[in-house]
């Protein structure tokens, strides 16, 4: 996918920044997954995650995810946070990695 560089210069400022790191895992020379750490004072947010679907199930993400927690402690971060669908796989992942859930979103919908 090509972006043009005016799109690029005007969105610079919201990932080129110290409070948003972004990491990417490689098999070999290619991407395989990628995922960011929001910063905010003492706090961080783990986000954007995604993983090319040729890679997926090879643990990249939860490698990833290990990473970006030991980056916060290394940043001396006090609170780490992230969302994800309730009772996915990557609610099932978070759980296993040691997240608890504070709380789950409802959905409404109003028939005509």
């Amino acid at each position: 996918m090509e972006i043009q560089k005016e799109v690029i210069e005007q969105k610079r400022h919201y990932y080129c920044c110290s409070n948003f790191k972004n990491y990417i895992v490689y098999v070999g020379d290619q991407p395989a997954a990628i995922g960011s750490l929001f910063i905010d004072e003492k706090t961080g947010y783990i986000a954007n995650d995604y993983t090319f679907e040729q890679y997926r199930g090879q643990g990249c993400q939860t490698a990833l995810i290990h990473h970006r927690i030991q980056a916060a402690r290394q940043l001396g971060l006090v609170h780490l946070y992230t969302d994800v669908e309730f009772a996915s796989t990557s609610h099932n992942n978070m759980l296993k990695i040691g997240f608890n859930t504070v709380f789950v979103n409802s959905f409404w919908i109003k028939p005509h």
